[in-house]
C-alpha cells in the first residue's frame, strides 16, 4: 500500500512540477516556492514517511488525519536553513485542492498557496484576502474556521478542509521537521 501511495504521490509531482498548466491549476510549486521565499539560494525536496505512532500523534494533535507519505522541500539560504515548504492536498466538496504553505524556522506561516483548484466554484480560497488570513499563524493558534480564519459562502468545505490542512501542517512541522 505504501508503494502505491509513494508512486501517486511521485506521479502526481511530476505532473504538477513538469507538466504544463491547466486551467485548474493555478501557480506552479516553483513560482510558489520564489513567491514564499524570494532569497533562497536553493529548495532540496524530499519525501517523508511517517509511521504509525506519528501519524496517530499529528492527528491527535491537530484532529486531522495525514497520509503517510509528506512532500517538503528545505529552504535553504546561503547554507542556512530558513524554512520547509510543503505541499499537501485535501478534498474540497468533491475534488482534491492542492495547496502548499511555506513555515518559516519557527513555525510560523509566511505563505498560503493553492496551487490547484478543481472544483466549479469556490475559487475564492485561492485568493490573497482570503489565504493571507493564515500568515503569522503558529501551532499554538486554534486555526478555526469561523473564529480565526472567515468561511467563504459557496466554498464553506474548501474553507474548512484549507484551515484544517494548514493546521496538520503546522503540528507535523512541530513533530517531524523540527528534528530534521
Amino acid at each position: 500500500m505504501k508503494r502505491i501511495v509513494l508512486s501517486i504521490l511521485i506521479l502526481w509531482v511530476l505532473c504538477v512540477v513538469t507538466g504544463p498548466i491547466t486551467a485548474s491549476e493555478l501557480i506552479t510549486p516553483q513560482l510558489s516556492q520564489r513567491g514564499m521565499f524570494p532569497h533562497a539560494t536553493t529548495f532540496n525536496a524530499t519525501t517523508l514517511t511517517l509511521d504509525k505512532s506519528l501519524q496517530k500523534a499529528i492527528k491527535k494533535q491537530s484532529k486531522v488525519r495525514i497520509s503517510d507519505t509528506i512532500l517538503a522541500w528545505k529552504v535553504i539560504n546561503n547554507s542556512q536553513l530558513v524554512g520547509w515548504y510543503i505541499v499537501d492536498n485535501v478534498i474540497g466538496k468533491h475534488e482534491f485542492i492542492t495547496y502548499a504553505v511555506g513555515l518559516n524556522t519557527n513555525g510560523e506561516v509566511i505563505g498560503l498557496d493553492i496551487l490547484a483548484y478543481r472544483e466549479n466554484y469556490g475559487q475564492e480560497v485561492a485568493e490573497p484576502k482570503w489565504t493571507s488570513q493564515f500568515l503569522g499563524k503558529t501551532k499554538s493558534n486554534t486555526l478555526k474556521l469561523g473564529q480565526d480564519i472567515d468561511i467563504i459562502s459557496g466554498a464553506t468545505l474548501s474553507s474548512r478542509n484549507i484551515t484544517n490542512g494548514v493546521r496538520k501542517l503546522l503540528i507535523f512541522h512541530d513533530l517531524v521537521l523540527t528534528k530534521k
